[in-house]
């Protein structure tokens, strides 16, 4: 990769939509500047370490282009490498923004939690599917 000469060029190498996979070149690791441990080796240590009910949650936060969708990336890839299913969804890429009710967020996160099961080939008792759209159609739809 050459080094950008233009701003055009600098912005279309970093283009700060574009999250960066697990092992782009373009990474670079800047935890020491943020004077905190390495984000994906933190979170994944408290996901793999947490236990029922204390299973752990985090925020992350930023300006766009600051890297959050790169560390959560890479914290897939961390977590698929220890033998985790990740459900990971792109809001922006699946639903629209200008049109968004938390229906649609919660149809798109158990559709994504299927699909991953479904590729990782963990077999899903037919139970609980019906159990998941019975609560769909009765308690969301319902009263929605």
């Amino acid at each position: 990769m050459k080094p950008a000469e233009t701003i055009t060029e600098l912005y279309q190498t970093v283009n700060p939509d574009e999250s960066l996979a697990p092992g782009d070149p373009r990474f670079t690791d800047l935890s020491a500047l943020r004077g905190e441990e390495d984000l994906v080796a933190l979170i994944t240590r408290r996901i793999v370490t947490a236990t029922s009910p204390n299973f752990h949650r985090r925020l992350v936060t930023g300006h766009r282009g600051s890297g959050k969708s790169t560390e959560l990336r890479r914290v897939q890839n961390r977590m698929e490498s220890t033998n985790f299913i990740v459900a990971y969804l792109d809001v922006e890429k699946t639903l629209d923004l200008a049109d968004l009710e938390y229906l649609d967020v919660l149809i798109a996160i158990a559709s994504q939690i299927h699909d991953s099961a479904v590729k990782s080939g963990l077999k899903i008792d037919d139970r609980l599917l019906k159990d998941v759209g019975d609560w769909f159609s009765e308690t969301v739809v319902t009263q929605e």
